[in-house]
């Protein structure tokens, strides 16, 4: 079993509905050229409110939570494009330096 996976994190039964909400609704997310949009509110409210018998409490705190959620994969995905981006200008440089080798004019 890889390594991650025996780490991985147990979710709590009270936290199943936010977590399968957050992907639901991370499905539905555009992206930009630039990465990956935010979860709008739009598309938050318009979920949670088809949820049968969701109090008011309930509906803030789910809210509250996706937007951590959120927050937190937009971050993560913001430094592995960022990562990628480096990688691929590293690796042009290097092939770029490694053509110009052996020419003299």
């Amino acid at each position: 079993m890889p390594e991650a996976l025996k780490k991985k994190p147990t979710l709590f039964p009270d936290l199943a509905p936010v977590y399968e909400a957050f992907w639901l609704l991370r499905q539905s997310c555009a992206g930009s050229g630039f990465g990956p949009n935010p979860i709008s509110l739009t598309e938050m409210t318009a979920y949670l409110s088809n949820q049968p018998g969701l109090t008011v409490d309930e509906y803030e705190r789910m809210t509250k939570l996706i937007k951590v959620l959120d927050m937190e994969y937009l971050g993560i995905s913001t430094n592995k494009i960022e990562r990628d981006r480096k990688m691929r200008e590293q690796k042009a440089a290097a092939s770029s330096r490694g053509r110009g080798r052996g020419r003299r004019g």
